[in-house]
């Protein structure tokens, strides 16, 4: 580089758009720099302005740049505190329910602490009719079958099957199911690997399918419900439980044994329907916030990037703004 051309606007240069579209147009393959090498990025046409109009925009966008890398910092934090704040709510409800003043009684177990007097505290093996994980011997993939599906496909909460799911064949599927057959409403939870307590339910129009050992899959019955539990799996306490359990080989899990031995927080059934209704308001409410923080980070980020073409091509003259 010649002494000519600023250092710091040549960042900004090589970093924008318009520079961008070089690379791409020079390199031979779709994967941009990868290809590039010092002869052909040295062959970049570039517009470069004097040496004082250089240092004028230089300036400007470090001005600029600065005040929208603390806006976006200052979204960024507010998403993290909507996420501790939704976690909060999730924890609060599992183990205090709605009512401030209703009479506690202490549940015996560490992560819970004190429980309103009307609730129990039951192991999950005495609560399901269903606790399993999915096949450890997955079948032949076909092209054209059934899904197999995995903790991949738990995705924000939600379960759902994706363009490249795993497929098998139907005699397989039907083999995996005389074990048991996944339904609508059962609860799903990452038991393998480093996405650990990942959970969701099984939505009602998902289809057929079966799972893979990284889902543990549950089927409440009798004084539980299928979206308490889950509520109850996506509390900090839990979630902490079971990391706190875990068992370690090639990669993190945790024992089929040791869920069913888990002692869990069960109000009474009415009780579970209301908490349940009050929180997923409340945590929908939060959910929207944080994607607006997210739209307004993206935004950000564009209006920087549009920011620092204009100003590197010219598009803007920066020589007489002052600054403020």
């Amino acid at each position: 580089m010649k002494s000519t051309f600023n250092p710091k606007l040549a960042w900004y240069v090589m970093n924008n758009d318009i520079a961008r579209l070089q690379f791409d147009l020079a390199s031979n393959s779709t994967t941009g720099l990868a290809n590039l090498n010092g002869t052909m990025i040295g062959e970049m046409i570039l517009a470069v302005p004097s040496v004082a109009e250089q240092a004028a925009i230089a300036s400007f966008l470090d001005r600029e740049t600065a005040k929208i890398d603390t806006l976006v910092e200052e979204q960024k934090r507010l998403i993290e505190l909507l996420k501790e704040k939704r976690q909060a709510v999730i924890s609060q409800a599992v183990t205090k329910g709605l009512d401030p003043n209703v009479p506690m009684k202490d549940s015996g177990v560490e992560w819970l602490g004190q429980v309103p007097g009307a609730w129990k505290v039951v192991p999950l093996k005495w609560l399901c009719a269903l606790l399993k994980d999915g096949t450890h011997l997955p079948p032949p993939r076909v092209a054209d079958g059934v899904p197999l599906l995995s903790v991949r496909n738990v995705q924000g909460g939600v379960f759902s099957k994706l363009d490249d799911d795993s497929m098998i064949s139907e005699e397989n599927y039907q083999e995996l199911c005389r074990s048991f057959v996944p339904q609508p409403n059962d609860v799903l939870l990452a038991i393998v690997g480093a996405t650990l307590g990942k959970t969701a339910m099984v939505p009602d129009d998902i289809g057929r399918f079966h799972i893979q050992r990284s889902l543990a899959i549950f089927r409440p019955e009798g004084e539980l419900t299928a979206a308490w539990l889950h509520l109850v799996f996506r509390s900090s306490g839990f979630q902490a439980l079971l990391w706190e359990s875990v068992g370690f080989s090639a990669q993190p899990g945790i024992y089929l044994g040791t869920l069913a031995a888990v002692r869990v927080p069960v109000p009474p059934i009415d009780a579970q329907a209301e908490i349940v209704r009050v929180v997923t308001l409340g945590l929908d409410r939060i959910d929207q916030l944080i994607t607006e923080a997210e739209t307004g980070v993206l935004l950000l980020l564009e209006r920087r990037s549009a920011l620092i073409s204009a100003a590197v091509t010219g598009k803007i003259d920066v020589r007489g703004l002052v600054p403020h």
